[in-house]
């Protein structure tokens, strides 16, 4: 049995970043973004290595991998976090890479991937704080449940409202109030009622302020008086709500306004009397629990976590032709902007500076090579550059 190497460089270096410090209940990811590349620094790798991670707290361990993109080197990583981890300690993540071999014989045409821990050492590259606020104790009343993660303007987020009573729900109205109205929008389509086969639904959307009316129906069956201790959530409907693009960073305050509770009898919601004509505030459960009083939903601005760059055509080793030729020569490259909220951990774009500054072996300032950064960020060599040399590009 023979081995040979995949046609093709390698993994040698590889960098990683934790995209977001922070992993919450209701958004239960770890993202690690990386990106590799062979010993010549080219991003044109072997089609197939991979790249793994691991995500451990204690004895308990997740893992997941990535292939790299064929040209840039880069790809994004995703650990599901076991709900069991909330309320846990810290989770370390350890990233590294894996080498397919090729077998010749008996085993021919078989891919490997991994060619053992000793040839690819993990690497810490950060830790993960999974976030935990138990949901207070929620009595005879109305609850929304709101993200618990931050969200960007523009995002779509659920909103869930359940009831907590001794009985199933006879009727309530209700209403979801947003102080900054100008903030959000909310879509006839984007209200979802959960159980219409025990509840009729009257809804009413106005500016940041949604109402619903509920009445059980005559012929719910048993489904309707399934709930028999305040423990057991009923959950009512969910609406979708629309953060207008432009909405600047800091907290939205959502209000749950209950105007009317029967089940079957009239209840005080939390213990309050709803007064004639008014309304008695239930609670609201996201990044911790609020009780008779506003929930916020965090909006924030998306920040670059890291920058990884490229050479555009993947190859990442310049040979010095141009005192040979009398011909500048150019190699572009683009940069791969990590996002710490957005869906998309990736996005490409050319590079806005680029300078040569660092006087290591990856980076030369001697006359004769020049960095520009129009329209993309350009390395050129021209003749006057002493010639062999070859240059590494990181």
């Amino acid at each position: 049995e023979v081995s040979l190497p995949w046609p093709g460089g390698t993994v040698r270096y590889l960098r990683a970043v934790v995209v977001h410090p922070v992993a919450y209940r209701d958004h239960p990811d770890v993202r690690v973004a990386a990106q590799a590349w062979d010993e010549h620094f080219h991003t044109r790798l072997d089609p197939g290595a991979r790249i793994h991670a691991t995500a451990t707290q204690g004895i308990r361990h997740v893992s997941a991998h990535c292939q790299p993109h064929p040209r840039t080197g880069h790809c994004t990583l995703v650990l599901a976090v076991p709900s069991a981890w909330f309320g846990g300690g810290v989770i370390a993540v350890h990233v590294r890479a894996a080498t397919p071999t090729v077998l010749f014989g008996a085993a021919a045409a078989t891919v490997q991937v991994g060619s053992g821990a000793e040839a690819h050492p993990e690497h810490f590259v950060g830790s993960v704080t999974p976030h935990f606020a138990p949901m207070a104790p929620c009595v005879r009343s109305l609850v929304a449940h709101v993200p618990a993660h931050p969200v960007l303007a523009g995002a779509v987020v659920p909103i869930r409202v359940h009831a907590f009573a001794e009985r199933t729900i006879e009727s309530t109205k209700f209403a979801l109030v947003f102080r900054h109205a100008a903030a959000v929008a909310i879509a006839t389509e984007a209200i979802v009622p959960t159980r219409e086969d025990v509840w009729a639904y009257q809804t009413a959307v106005g500016t940041g302020r949604l109402t619903v009316v509920l009445n059980r129906k005559p012929d719910g069956g048993a489904t309707s008086r399934m709930y028999v201790n305040n423990s057991v959530p009923q959950e009512l409907l969910v609406v979708h709500v629309r953060i207008l693009a432009g909405t600047p960073p800091g907290d939205l305050f959502v209000e749950v306004h209950v105007l009317e509770l029967n089940a079957p009898t009239p209840l005080d919601p939390g213990g309050q009397a709803i007064p004639d004509g008014g309304y008695v505030l239930g609670d609201v459960y996201g990044s911790q629990s609020w009780q008779a009083v506003a929930g916020v939903i965090p909006v924030v601005q998306d920040v670059v976590q890291a920058v990884f760059a490229a050479p555009i055509n993947g190859v990442g080793t310049l040979t010095n032709t141009a005192p040979l030729t009398q011909q500048p020569q150019d190699v572009s490259f683009t940069a791969l902007y990590v996002w710490q909220y957005a869906a998309t951990t990736f996005t490409v774009a050319p590079i806005s500076n680029c300078t040569l500054l660092d006087p290591t072996p990856n980076a030369d300032t001697r006359p004769g090579v020049r960095a520009t950064a129009t329209p993309a960020c350009v390395l050129t060599l021209t003749p006057d550059v002493t010639f062999p040399r070859e240059f590494l590009i990181p």
